[in-house]
């Protein structure tokens, strides 16, 4: 992982002054500095007084990991122009595939298709769309998609915080491919059951 931070001095950025009655850290004068080291239309459009307030709270809850995930993301994602503050901390965030799920096409791809044998998440985060999941194959596409993809990464979020989690007979691996011919659908019948049924 790239060292965003390698060769940065707190001298490097002293014009960059703090204008707000916000506290601003150290971390988000290196990255507002670097940023604009990168993208000249910042300092053209914001100036070299200081850190932008809404980049000051866009920036303040991130953590140095958070951003060294999310700027190779933005070199790659924005090569010219420089991304919104919103898009940059979206850029940041821990995404599926960083925890081994599916990224968010292949989720959507499975979720679509008639392959029972889904990635646990993607089974889950159906299970959260309740009827929404077959509403979704009468969309349009691009429709099906922005709903699945929003649901799919908020389930995503909840399971990767600690917040959901994922079934145990699901996440071991234990998929129900029928009523009639799954070996381990008497298995997980009794478990979701014993789980989940008053």
């Amino acid at each position: 992982m790239m060292n965003l931070y390698r060769g940065i001095s707190m001298s490097n950025i002293t014009n960059f002054h703090q204008h707000n009655d916000l506290e601003i850290t150290s971390l988000v004068k290196v990255t507002w500095y670097k940023l604009n080291q990168t993208y000249t239309y910042l300092t053209t459009h914001y100036g070299d007084e200081g850190v932008p307030s809404i980049w000051t709270e866009h920036l303040s809850p991130l953590s140095r990991k958070d951003i060294d995930r999310g700027w190779p993301r933005m070199l790659k994602e924005h090569p010219s122009n420089p991304p919104t503050a919103m898009e940059f901390v979206l850029l940041c965030k821990v995404r599926p595939e960083d925890k081994g799920y599916p990224d968010a096409e292949k989720a959507y791809q499975q979720a679509i298709g008639n392959n029972s044998n889904k990635h646990p998440i993607v089974s889950l985060t159906c299970r959260e769309m309740g009827a929404r999941t077959s509403d979704m194959r009468q969309m349009p596409d691009n429709q099906a998609r922005k709903l699945f993809v929003g649901f799919y990464l908020d389930v995503a979020d909840k399971v990767i915080e600690g917040h959901l989690e994922l079934p145990k007979a699901i996440s071991e691996g234990e998929y129900v491919k029928s009523d009639q011919d799954s070996p381990n659908y008497c298995a997980f019948k009794k478990w979701f059951e014993r789980e989940y049924l008053p």
